[in-house]
């Protein structure tokens, strides 16, 4: 009999080897322990271990699978309760050995249960849940040789009065290997819910608690231990209090060499190791206990034992733990996001006290709101210049404690800082680096700036503390030693960066982030392209014109070197522009609509240097050109005319010409002449016209044909009867404004 059951397993641990891959070599492997039970007791067959019921099981002994006994197990729990509690255990040492595997062949009876879970301790008291998959584990129906397949882990039984060849691949628990506390037990589970499902899969078929599992040839097998690091796991935390707490490890094994150092260590980062705060425990194996001191209050923690042998660490498991809150009041601190600021900027608070505070009450002089009781209060607003204190009341169960910071708070009135960027060096002619880049900055102002803390970007600088007086430029580098040898200018070098030589914003900005300038310079037109490589520098002259506009700027024309490639260099770092300064031709005048033989009078706004000449174009207009700054012209022509003026100084001339500048209409102000909602007739008359519209009127106007204001009738003084019989003969404009504000007119004739 014993020799027709090897014929069997032989073949099911091929089968098992398939099922499992190459790391699971069942029959390679040497058998530490076996019960067999042919001897209907539960001494092992090979090996030393124990066999013992669980969870209120009872046993005997019954025919196995292929051999004389098996080892029969009933009494398990009633329908809905025990999951998980009730079966067989079998303590084996794995000293000396690793990779361990597990295989058995358990016998459903048709009441018995139909789901199976394997667990396993390496502490002898903690059970852990194998989860079983096709990949670990076999479940193989003894009499179909087909897979019985597993559920969340367990292993399946759907077969009743049948053997099922059952292995387990415990090579990942390394907690497992060289342990002499290792343990399994076969325990019983609930199919779903709270219900246990029967074996019989057959229609009507119930669970029973007399059903029965039967055990034969229980086997743990492993390979030969090779020495290394010691194998630890972590004890559960316990005392814990706002300061310390207790923890401590089981070295199961020592690795096969004397364990030299062990304990515990921690970090508020996961995964701690020895280079963390730790402690030293006495002793090679077994348990010990530690106790960790010097924590932080209400902080999460990460523990893991650890061992150490001449092969190295090993760590146990990870275990997480919160210290308490310490028993006394807050001790009270706060700080702010900043603590001096422009008169409308915000202020973020944060508070820091300790002890673990439940409430706060803060006092916000100057700020808007000017009390919180949030932790953390956001976006305070501070509009009036000054110096505020700030208080913080911080309460939990065990009292409160409050701090006030006198004058923490400086609120100061913004600067009209007037500094411009006037000059921008951005490919200078040299090949690789540039060494000549530069940024000028210029204080268009009347007031001294203090540029200490302010930034740029475009380039990485922050300024030191210096004062750029009105009128003063200061000039920031790439190469301060090569602006020096260049152009004999002294210039602060920039941090880092480079400027784009195909164009960029440059921005500056205070001490508090205020922008104060930006260019946004280009490398095509309307940018001067002389800029672009041909060594000229792009200026802006005029510092008070819009520098982000292309046709502001020009570049430089002062010579300044010729660099070792034969490029010549022009540039004005430190100096602005030499005094070249052209006009820019502008004008407005006191009106632009206007009747017949009306007269407009023309005022010069144009800027740039001393103006020397005007010349004027008048089109329709009489004269029809003018040399005069501000000459009057009169128009006799209705019609829409072009002004053209050329101004002129030292330095050139510039033009410009607004188009349909002038209107010349015949009812100035009056707009277009709509008789379709007035009614006159006679028309033409003698001069008594009868007037039909609808609405109230509220006022009558007669013009001339060159917008004078003849006659005016208002309210009561208006009625459908008008009388212009005193009027010369001749066309006039009838304007009627009802009570709603429409205006109506139309055209008289008096003949």
């Amino acid at each position: 009999m014993r020799k027709f059951y090897a014929q069997i397993f032989i073949v099911l641990g091929v089968f098992a080897y398939g099922m499992l891959g190459a790391d699971f070599k069942v029959n390679a492997q040497t058998t530490i322990t076996e019960w067999n039970f042919d001897n209907a007791d539960l001494v092992p067959s090979v090996g030393t271990g124990t066999a013992v019921e669980v969870g209120g099981t009872t046993s005997t002994f019954a025919g196995g699978l292929g051999s004389a006994k098996g080892w029969n197990t009933t009494n398990y729990p009633v329908q809905g309760t025990g999951s998980g509690t009730a079966g067989a255990e079998f303590d084996v040492s794995t000293v000396g050995y690793q990779d361990i595997t597990i295989s058995w062949d358990q016998r459903h009876s048709g009441t018995s249960a139909n789901r199976i879970r394997l667990q396993y301790t390496t502490n002898g008291t903690t059970w852990v849940d194998f989860v079983a998959t096709a990949t670990n584990a076999t479940n193989i129906n003894n009499t179909t040789t087909t897979t019985a397949d597993f559920d969340a882990g367990r292993y399946i039984g759907n077969a009743k009065d049948t053997w099922f060849n059952r292995s387990a691949n415990l090579a990942s628990i390394t907690a497992a290997n060289n342990n002499a506390s290792f343990k399994i037990r076969v325990v019983t589970e609930f199919e779903s819910g709270s219900n246990y499902g029967p074996a019989n899969p057959a229609a009507g078929s119930s669970y029973g608690a007399a059903g029965t599992l039967r055990f034969d040839n229980v086997k743990i097998m492993g390979n030969t231990f090779a020495a290394g690091a010691p194998t630890v796991t972590t004890t559960a935390i316990s005392n814990i209090t706002y300061n310390s707490a207790t923890s401590g490890g089981n070295v199961t094994s020592d690795g096969g060499s004397t364990v030299t150092a062990r304990g515990v260590c921690w970090s508020t980062s996961m995964n701690p190791t020895t280079a963390d705060a730790h402690t030293t425990e006495a002793g090679t194996t077994g348990a010990y206990t530690s106790q960790m001191t010097g924590l932080s209050y209400n902080t999460l923690y990460y523990v893991r034992a650890y061992a150490t042998n001449v092969h190295g660490i090993s760590y146990g498991n990870e275990i997480t733990f919160t210290t308490a809150i310490p028993p006394f009041p807050p001790v009270v601190d706060f700080s702010a996001s900043s603590t001096t600021i422009v008169e409308g900027q915000t202020i973020d608070f944060t508070d820091l006290s300790t002890n673990v505070p439940t409430t706060w009450n803060w006092s916000l002089m100057g700020g808007t709101p000017y009390s919180s009781t949030v932790q953390n209060p956001q976006d305070i607003q501070y509009t009036v210049a000054g110096t505020y204190d700030v208080c913080l009341t911080a309460t939990n169960a065990y009292g409160s404690n409050t701090l006030c910071k006198t004058g923490f708070i400086t609120v100061v009135e913004p600067v009209n800082a007037q500094v411009v960027i006037t000059e921008i060096m951005y490919n200078s002619p040299e090949s690789g680096t540039d060494s000549l880049e530069y940024i000028e900055f210029y204080n268009n102002g009347t007031a001294a700036v203090n540029m200490e803390g302010y930034t740029t970007t475009g380039v990485d600088f922050t300024f030191p503390a210096m004062t750029i007086n009105p009128g003063a430029y200061t000039v920031l580098a790439v190469n301060a030693a090569a602006m020096q040898r260049t152009f004999g200018v002294s210039a602060l070098q920039w941090t880092s960066g480079a400027l784009s030589n195909g164009g960029e914003a440059i921005t500056l900005k205070d001490n508090f982030g205020f922008l104060i300038d930006s260019v946004m310079y280009d490398d095509v037109a309307p940018w001067d392209t002389l800029a672009d490589g041909w060594g000229h520098s792009l200026t802006l002259c005029d510092p008070s014109l819009d520098n982000n506009v292309g046709e502001n700027w020009t570049v430089a024309t002062t010579f300044v070197a010729v660099n070792a490639a034969n490029d010549s260099i022009w540039g004005n770092p430190g100096a602005g522009c030499p005094s070249i300064v052209l006009p820019v031709a502008a004008f407005t005048s006191n009106v632009t609509e206007i009747g017949i033989n009306g007269s407009v009078a023309f005022q010069d706004q144009s800027t740039g240097g001393t103006i020397t000449a005007w010349e004027w174009t008048f089109e329709g207009g009489t004269p029809a050109t003018s040399t005069e700054q501000n000459p009057t012209i009169v128009y006799s022509t209705l019609g829409t005319y072009d002004v053209t003026l050329k101004v002129t100084n030292a330095d050139g001339d510039n033009t410009v010409v607004k188009t349909d500048y002038i209107n010349v209409v015949v009812n100035p102000g009056i707009g277009d002449v709509d008789g379709s909602k007035v009614v006159v007739s006679p028309n033409p008359s003698n001069g008594i016209f009868n007037i039909a519209y609808n609405g109230i009127a509220t006022s009558l106007k007669v013009y001339s044909l060159s917008g004078s204001l003849l006659l005016q009738l208002k309210n009561t003084e208006i009625n459908n009867r008008l009388d212009l019989s005193g009027f010369n003969k001749g066309m006039y404009i009838l304007e009627i404004e009802l009570s709603n504000g429409t205006k109506l007119n139309n055209r008289l004739i008096v003949k």
